[in-house]
Protein backbone atom coordinates (compact mmCIF):
# COMPACT_ATOMS: atom_id res chain seq x y z
CA UNK A 1 0.00 0.00 0.00
CA UNK A 2 1.30 3.27 -0.98
CA UNK A 3 2.04 5.46 1.81
CA UNK A 4 -0.41 7.34 3.60
CA UNK A 5 -2.98 6.68 1.06
CA UNK A 6 -6.39 5.93 1.50
CA UNK A 7 -9.06 5.44 -0.55
CA UNK A 8 -12.54 6.62 0.96
CA UNK A 9 -14.66 5.44 -2.02
CA UNK A 10 -14.01 3.69 -4.99
CA UNK A 11 -17.56 2.87 -6.80
CA UNK A 12 -18.66 1.55 -9.78
CA UNK A 13 -22.25 2.36 -11.55
CA UNK A 14 -23.89 1.27 -14.79
CA UNK A 15 -26.13 2.39 -16.80
CA UNK A 16 -26.76 -0.78 -19.26
CA UNK A 17 -24.22 0.85 -21.56
CA UNK A 18 -21.46 2.83 -20.07
CA UNK A 19 -19.59 2.14 -16.56
CA UNK A 20 -18.60 5.01 -14.43
CA UNK A 21 -16.04 4.49 -11.89
CA UNK A 22 -15.58 7.46 -9.30
CA UNK A 23 -12.91 7.16 -6.46
CA UNK A 24 -12.34 9.88 -3.20
CA UNK A 25 -9.26 10.11 -1.84
CA UNK A 26 -9.14 12.66 1.24
CA UNK A 27 -5.24 13.44 1.32
CA UNK A 28 -3.73 13.61 -1.87
CA UNK A 29 -0.47 14.60 0.06
CA UNK A 30 2.38 13.60 -2.44
CA UNK A 31 0.30 11.74 -4.94
CA UNK A 32 1.36 11.96 -8.49
CA UNK A 33 -1.30 10.34 -11.25
CA UNK A 34 -4.16 7.34 -10.71
CA UNK A 35 -3.65 4.77 -13.45
CA UNK A 36 -6.84 2.75 -14.10
CA UNK A 37 -7.00 -1.14 -15.53
CA UNK A 38 -9.39 -3.41 -16.92
CA UNK A 39 -9.95 -6.90 -17.17
CA UNK A 40 -12.63 -8.95 -18.85
CA UNK A 41 -13.40 -12.59 -17.55
CA UNK A 42 -10.67 -14.74 -16.07
CA UNK A 43 -8.06 -13.26 -18.76
CA UNK A 44 -5.10 -12.48 -16.15
CA UNK A 45 -4.09 -9.25 -18.61
CA UNK A 46 -5.02 -5.68 -17.76
CA UNK A 47 -5.90 -3.34 -20.68
CA UNK A 48 -4.64 0.18 -19.33
CA UNK A 49 -7.24 2.42 -19.88
CA UNK A 50 -6.77 5.75 -18.96
CA UNK A 51 -3.98 7.50 -16.67
CA UNK A 52 -5.33 10.73 -14.60
CA UNK A 53 -3.11 13.39 -13.11
CA UNK A 54 -3.62 14.81 -9.71
CA UNK A 55 -5.21 17.96 -9.22
CA UNK A 56 -5.86 18.38 -5.74
CA UNK A 57 -9.44 17.88 -5.79
CA UNK A 58 -9.71 14.16 -4.02
CA UNK A 59 -12.21 13.33 -6.11
CA UNK A 60 -12.16 11.87 -9.41
CA UNK A 61 -14.11 9.75 -11.85
CA UNK A 62 -13.99 8.29 -15.42
CA UNK A 63 -16.86 6.74 -17.86
CA UNK A 64 -16.05 3.76 -19.82
CA UNK A 65 -17.96 3.69 -22.50
CA UNK A 66 -19.47 1.20 -25.12
CA UNK A 67 -18.29 -2.21 -22.54
CA UNK A 68 -20.70 -3.69 -23.27
CA UNK A 69 -20.71 -4.39 -26.87
CA UNK A 70 -17.90 -6.83 -25.56
CA UNK A 71 -18.82 -10.25 -24.87
CA UNK A 72 -17.40 -9.63 -20.81
CA UNK A 73 -19.41 -11.67 -18.11
CA UNK A 74 -16.80 -10.12 -15.67
CA UNK A 75 -15.45 -7.20 -15.70
CA UNK A 76 -12.52 -5.92 -12.96
CA UNK A 77 -11.29 -2.25 -12.70
CA UNK A 78 -7.93 -1.86 -11.04
CA UNK A 79 -6.99 1.58 -9.77
CA UNK A 80 -3.49 2.30 -8.64
CA UNK A 81 -2.12 5.37 -7.10
CA UNK A 82 1.17 6.55 -8.14
CA UNK A 83 3.62 8.39 -5.44
CA UNK A 84 6.63 11.19 -6.06
CA UNK A 85 9.59 9.60 -4.51
CA UNK A 86 8.47 6.13 -3.81
CA UNK A 87 8.16 3.24 -5.76
CA UNK A 88 5.42 1.29 -4.29
CA UNK A 89 2.07 1.81 -5.29
CA UNK A 90 -1.48 1.48 -3.99
CA UNK A 91 -4.32 -0.82 -5.92
CA UNK A 92 -7.70 -1.41 -5.34
CA UNK A 93 -9.65 -3.50 -7.04
CA UNK A 94 -13.52 -3.49 -8.25
CA UNK A 95 -15.18 -5.68 -9.94
CA UNK A 96 -19.14 -5.90 -12.21
CA UNK A 97 -20.77 -8.58 -13.63
CA UNK A 98 -22.89 -7.03 -16.15
CA UNK A 99 -26.23 -9.02 -17.22
CA UNK A 100 -27.01 -10.30 -20.69
CA UNK A 101 -30.23 -7.86 -20.53
CA UNK A 102 -27.34 -4.94 -19.60
CA UNK A 103 -24.88 -6.09 -22.66
CA UNK A 104 -27.59 -6.45 -25.11
CA UNK A 105 -28.98 -2.81 -23.62
CA UNK A 106 -25.50 -1.31 -23.88
CA UNK A 107 -25.11 -2.92 -27.69
CA UNK A 108 -28.21 -1.32 -28.71
CA UNK A 109 -27.84 2.44 -27.23
CA UNK A 110 -24.19 2.43 -28.41
CA UNK A 111 -25.75 1.78 -32.23
CA UNK A 112 -27.66 4.96 -31.35
CA UNK A 113 -24.53 7.04 -30.02
CA UNK A 114 -23.21 10.32 -31.77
Amino acid sequence: MAQGVIVSDFNLTSDGADVLLEWDIPDETGVVEYRLYRRQNQNPNQDHIVTIKADGSGRYQYLDDGIFKRDSKVIHYDLEIIQEKRSDVFTNSITHNPTSIQRTWGSIKAMFKP
